[in-house]
């Protein structure tokens, strides 16, 4: 009776344990099938192109309208051709499928690819290899850089245009590191001092600097180094290879890293000598032209003079002929006649004569 009881017992256990069981598995069913539409969702509507391809013969198994559109073909067009022939490099295409094959997986794989229209667009791949409806496939991602690399070529086109006009400069582009090394010369360096690119770059660029000009070339550093100015200028001698110097004027900046760490200096070096020369010819020629002024003696003021015989008074109270008093205060000089007027008073009979 006992054993009977319990066998009845055994049975509903069992049979609640199965119901729950058949619950369990389709809770789990309806939650991969709900997980599976998720992702399907999530993947046709991602703003990436997407394609599934077969591991066993490239077969497109699923893509993405973003991969029609981007690869310029239908879906039922894609479904019929090898991806891999189409989308990736051809010079890559072994390595790539070895790559995934070993590694299960492959990250930013950059190549240029071509539509089936003719158009070709720059993209970064990454793949990982997945089940797919039952099969090994892999799961490919294909990013659009064709921007970014535009944007790399025009720089890179840009750089070549900086350094040939940096190459081509007249004036001297540098660069120090922290201690005042040279780490930087365009060839102008060699035109203004004389000193070889070669054999300054790693020297500290004081030993450049004119003997007798270096303690004020590092005051006028200081502003700078001690960021109380954005930059400095300022006009200094620089030696020549040959033992003489040139007038530079140097424009510097601290150049910093991505911590706002001064790592050295950047800047240009312009030969102003021949400024310098025709500045120190205008300071002469002004100076002498000051000293020949100084030594002109020049009339002006009130003059008292005699209205009757003309003796001009000086600041003493003395009175001086006029031809002394304008001789002692200019650097004019008399030659001594007579005019007409005094001739005819004076001497009537010879005015007779010279004047009929």
């Amino acid at each position: 009776m006992n054993d009977a009881r319990k066998t009845k017992i055994q049975l509903i256990s069992e049979l609640n344990e199965l119901r729950r069981q058949v619950a369990v598995t389709k809770e789990s069913e309806e939650a991969l099938y709900e997980s599976e539409k998720r992702f399907r969702l999530l993947i046709e509507n991602a703003e990436f192109p997407v394609v599934v391809t077969s591991i066993a013969d490239g077969r497109v198994l699923f893509l993405n309208d973003r991969a029609a559109d981007f690869f310029e073909v239908s879906a039922e067009d894609m479904i019929r051709i090898r991806a891999h022939d189409h989308w990736v490099h051809p010079d890559d295409r072994a390595h790539f499928i070895d790559e995934l094959a070993r590694h299960k997986r492959v990250t930013g794989y950059e190549c240029e690819l071509q539509s089936r229209t003719g158009s070709k667009r720059w993209v970064q791949v990454s793949a990982n290899i997945i089940e797919y409806e039952g099969v090994p496939a892999a799961f490919i991602v294909y990013n659009d850089i064709t921007t970014r690399k535009q944007a790399e070529e025009a720089l890179l086109d840009s750089k070549e245009q900086y350094q040939f006009v940096v190459e081509n400069l007249k004036e001297v582009v540098f660069r120090t590191d922290a201690e005042g090394h040279w780490t930087f010369l365009n060839p102008a360096w060699a035109e203004v001092t004389g000193f070889a690119v070669e054999e300054s770059l790693g020297k500290v660029f004081l030993e450049y600097v004119y003997p007798e000009d270096r303690q004020l070339n590092l005051e006028l550093f200081r502003p700078l180094i001690e960021r109380k100015k954005d930059y400095c200028r300022h006009e200094i001698r620089y030696m020549n290879k040959d033992g003489g110097f040139r007038w530079i004027e140097v424009w510097a900046r601290l150049t910093l890293d991505e911590k706002g760490n001064a790592t050295g200096t950047a800047g240009t070096l312009t030969d102003i000598t021949e400024r310098k020369r025709a500045e120190e010819e205008r300071e002469k020629f002004i100076l002498e032209l000051r000293d020949a002024l100084s030594k002109i003696k020049t009339l002006s003021g009130m003059l008292p003079i005699c209205s009757s015989c003309k003796k001009i008074r000086d600041d003493k109270g003395y009175w001086n002929q006029i031809e002394s008093y304008i001789k002692h205060h200019s650097e004019a000089e008399f030659s001594h006649s007579i005019c007409p007027e005094c001739v005819k008073i004076l001497y009537p009979e010879h005015y007779k004569k010279k004047y009929p």
